[in-house]
């Protein structure tokens, strides 16, 4: 195994252990939430949470995910200049969020904002220093703090989520709390492991330097794209709630706990392989390590869709208590939008390396786009399966727009006529599972399942010997 993929497959491992734990919580703990929170509560956090995942871009203008690339392979004074930036903008974007909280409470009095503000502003605090600290972590390539971090929220929010559901009964106010505990936690771990009060720089604070211009020349188009990324998983819920209402709202968002498990695979491996992406661009086998690893994680991720769709019902049984079980008719579509999602990951892997800024922004906002003007027919004509569907076929053209832009700075020569048949055999495996019941369903899905897997074959060894 050549020293490339087993830098890749080191880190790969250290995020496995630390993050995936988490993501695994979060799936087993679905029955437990779906057994003490009713449809309504499950949907107001999940638009609350939504809501403050798209407000941090915004405000902070996107400096957190300049943050490791302008620390990683650079000098003392650089990474100081990178982490003060990172700090200053969230204090910004905080202060920012307190005040409209605030004042939405005040407009809208008894609302889902006024109830839940304290948790909403302590929850946007959290989350804004738990990515800061990582994003720097992964810069300075402290994998394996990285690793235990995601360990210890994973402790502390299972702990927590129990005592505070369970024993303390405080219902959805203490599944916001063992959350932001469950933050704030690794946040300090990594804060003391990594001596991060090395880096900041409080005179730094009230002026802006060289090193912190070039920074947000980077990240303020990047805001566009992390936006646009989170509208396009979550302007469907918001439609959903505006045509179907709350409670439909939560059935469609617990939907997302089964492909969680598939994101959870991909979001640890595009965390190591943006590393490896930014270190090997350029070197001479660089091209070949590309297109051998774009082709590694479109065969994990077609089989294990591809899987995951097979057993979505007894999933959803074993999940879903009450009347959360009817969220399963949405997982099939959602789980093939995540197989999209990690495969423009992985290409922007190489835009990140470029510092290619332009073509994140112009396929995000493209993809954005499309599932606002989607969503409003579909989810009229559909319900929450017509939010699905437009955060599918956005997921599609962001893909094809990154895999064009990507041309000019890469060649991949993939197969694509094979890939689109996969595609299409998954296509088809969703439409049988929704449609089809009984026996005759679960034999068309074997059968698909075994053409996906043989047509993998040999793909998969070629992953095992580099292995």
């Amino acid at each position: 195994m050549n020293g490339r993929f087993k830098y890749l497959l080191k880190n790969t491992g250290l995020l496995f252990i630390g993050s995936f734990s988490s993501k695994i919580l979060v799936f087993l703990l679905v029955p437990l939430y779906t057994s003490v929170l009713s449809t309504e509560e499950y949907g107001s956090y999940d638009l609350l949470h939504t809501t403050m995942q798209m407000l941090l871009p915004i405000l902070s203008l996107n400096v957190i995910d300049g943050v490791m690339r302008f620390t990683i392979g650079e000098t003392f004074d650089n990474r100081r200049a990178a982490f003060t930036a990172g700090i200053k903008y969230i204090v910004i974007s905080f202060l920012l969020t307190l005040i409209g909280t605030v004042g939405a409470a005040l407009i809208f009095p008894n609302s889902v904002v006024d109830v839940y503000k304290l948790p909403f502003v302590l929850m946007f605090a959290a989350y804004a220093l738990y990515q800061l600290v990582m994003q720097f972590a992964r810069g300075l390539d402290d994998v394996s703090g990285i690793s235990i971090a995601g360990i210890l929220s994973t402790v502390v929010m299972l702990l927590l989520n129990i005592y505070f559901l369970l024993v303390l009964r405080w219902g959805l106010l203490g599944y916001f709390y063992a959350h932001i505990l469950g933050l704030v936690v690794p946040t300090v771990f990594l804060f003391v492991r990594s001596k991060m009060h090395r880096y900041i720089d409080f005179k730094g604070m009230f002026r802006t330097p060289t090193y912190e211009k070039e920074m947000l020349r980077y990240c303020a188009p990047l805001m566009f794209t992390t936006l646009s990324w989170y509208i396009n998983s979550a302007a469907g819920r918001y439609v959903v709630t505006w045509f179907c209402g709350m409670s439909v709202n939560g059935i469609y968002s617990v939907a997302y706990k089964i492909p969680s498990i598939l994101n959870a695979v991909q979001s640890i491996f595009i965390q190591a392989w943006q590393l490896s992406a930014i270190k090997e661009f350029g070197s001479r086998e660089g091209e070949g390590f590309y297109r051998q690893t774009y082709q590694g994680c479109q065969t994990i991720m077609i089989v294990l869709c591809s899987s995951l769709i097979m057993f979505t019902r007894v999933a959803a049984k074993i999940l879903f208590a009450k009347e959360f079980y009817q969220a399963w008719v949405f997982v099939p579509v959602l789980l093939i939008y995540i197989v999209f999602n990690t495969l423009s990951g992985t290409i922007g892997g190489v835009f990140s390396a470029t510092k290619d800024s332009a073509a994140f922004t112009k396929s995000a906002v493209a993809g954005a786009l499309t599932n606002i003007v989607l969503n409003f027919p579909l989810v009229y004509w559909w319900g929450a399966q017509g939010a699905a569907i437009a955060t599918l076929i956005s997921s599609v053209v962001i893909w094809a727009m990154r895999m064009h832009y990507s041309r000019k700075h890469i060649d991949l020569h993939l197969n694509h006529a094979k890939y689109f048949t996969e595609y299409g055999l998954l296509l088809a495996q969703a439409i049988l599972m929704i449609t089809v019941q009984g026996v005759i369903g679960y034999v068309l899905q074997g059968i698909l399942w075994l053409a996906l897997i043989a047509m993998n074959l040999k793909e998969v060894k070629d992953v095992v010997k580099r292995t």
